[in-house]
């Protein structure tokens, strides 16, 4: 069918995007796995699934300034359109919109990407909410308007309706593109601090903002988190990331959360009404991280081409359950660094921390898990790994920022004697909780 066809399309765009990122060295990996959080899941409706809505952004992506009419004529009758740069917009200013996109970006000036899977949440009406990471830029980067931040990446938010007279199945209600050049620095040892606000601000003022999202939102987001029902705790997981304009503030915020046993992770977007000196909540929407897509078709070669699967499913597993299979998956001179503990060890280190981690969690449940597919990269003989991470306490335990996400950094050498395929020499353990505020406008701030 079309609506396959196309879906088929985007998937393999950027299975060759991975494959040409691969074969020139460079890291990559597809995105997390995660279930819904707080909404109906939305692949059993049939109604908004990746497959429906794939038409509809293949056109969205690939119309804008190259056919103004065919994306213009994606949007409702009322439709509303907000933008950092372009400001608010509705359905009946679109055409001319793309028309100026059209005279800045000319076929082959830019380009305009979907970077990754959608997450799709159903709503009430029977509309269909999606959040659709992007990546933007000049050809080359930052051509025409010196230091603009390209390549940047970012969501587009988009709410459309149901409308089989429709080219694409749907007609688009809402859409509003939140960019992740306006981040707000985000303390995690005090999550509510206001601190440095005035770095995205100065960024937002040279915008279509009219002050739109002047209030910090740090209390804000602590609170809604804070208070969040149905048995889960939900703790964000770094920068928000804000969209000014229109009269509404709108906000997409990582979280991970533990919601009765299982650990979850996604974004919350939030569109909040300024209101006496601070906001009202319109609505608040949590997209769960989408299912990852089908694998492409091209296998890793060299020193990746093992399945690195059992690796890693024993080494989340066992750490702290199983010591001396833990052991097993390390070299006599490996190189583990860790941030918690004694920071760095060596194999007979390893082993005995693992059954100090066993003790302690005595009585205990917790969760370790990875949260997504790794990215692989050989080098020098080694397959080098990037895999992303989960843990809590079951349930979460607030005190110690529970539920928390990072990266596991491993360099393992293919061992066919082995039973997991590969022997790690290298493992770096790096949580987010670690993160450095960085300065969009002046990245080598310090202050």
């Amino acid at each position: 069918s079309p609506l396959n066809f196309h879906y088929k399309i985007s998937v393999m765009r950027r299975c060759f995007a991975v494959l040409a990122l691969f074969l020139a060295g460079v890291v990559v990996a597809m995105p997390a796995t995660d279930s819904n959080l707080g909404h109906r899941s939305l692949l059993a409706t049939g109604e908004c699934t990746p497959q429906a809505v794939a038409s509809l952004l293949y056109t969205l992506f690939s119309s804008l300034g190259n056919d103004c009419n065919a994306y213009a004529a994606l949007f409702a009758e009322g439709g509303q359109y907000y933008h950092q740069h372009d400001g608010y917009k509705t359905a009946s200013q679109l055409l001319a919109n793309c028309q100026g996109y059209a005279g800045f970006c000319p076929p082959g000036a830019c380009k305009f990407r979907q970077n990754g899977p959608p997450s799709l949440v159903s709503l009430s009406d029977g509309s269909c909410s999606m959040l659709v990471p992007y990546i933007w830029s000049e050809i080359p980067a930052n051509n025409k308007v010196p230091n603009n931040l390209e390549p940047h990446t970012g969501w587009e938010y988009i709410i459309a309706t149901p409308d089989l007279s429709a080219a694409h199945g749907f007609l688009i209600n809402l859409f509003a593109e939140i960019e992740t050049s306006y981040s707000v620095p985000y303390d995690w040892n005090h999550p509510a601090s206001t601190l440095n606000y005035d770095w995205v601000l100065a960024l937002l003022n040279k915008t279509a903002s009219q002050g739109e999202c002047n209030t910090p939102i740090a209390p804000l987001i602590t609170n809604f988190y804070s208070n969040v029902t149905d048995h889960r705790v939900q703790v964000q997981q770094g920068p928000a990331v804000l969209l000014a304009a229109g009269s509404i503030c709108h906000v997409s915020v990582p979280y991970a959360a533990e919601v009765a046993g299982v650990l979850k992770t996604g974004h919350t977007i939030f569109s909040l009404a300024p209101q006496d000196g601070g906001y009202a909540i319109t609505t608040a929407i949590n997209f769960p991280s989408p299912p990852d897509e089908p694998e492409c078709n091209s296998a890793p070669r060299g020193p990746c081409s093992a399945d690195v699967t059992a690796l890693l499913d024993t080494l989340f597993y066992s750490n702290g359950n199983a010591c001396n299979t833990y052991g097993m998956l390390f070299s006599s001179d490996v190189r583990y660094y860790y941030q918690g503990g004694g920071g760095f060890f060596g194999l007979p280190q390893m082993v005995a921390d693992c059954q100090a981690y066993q003790d302690w969690l005595a009585g205990y449940t917790f969760l370790f898990q990875q949260n997504g597919r790794p990215f692989l990269r050989e080098s020098k003989g080694s397959c080098e790994m990037l895999v992303p991470f989960i843990w809590s306490e079951i349930p979460a335990n607030t005190l110690f920022a529970d539920p928390y996400t990072g990266f596991k950094f491993i360099r393992a050498t293919p061992n066919p004697a082995s039973s997991y395929g590969y022997t790690i020499s290298w493992e770096t353990e790096m949580d987010t909780v670690n993160s450095v505020a960085y300065n969009w406008e002046y990245p080598s701030n310090i202050s």
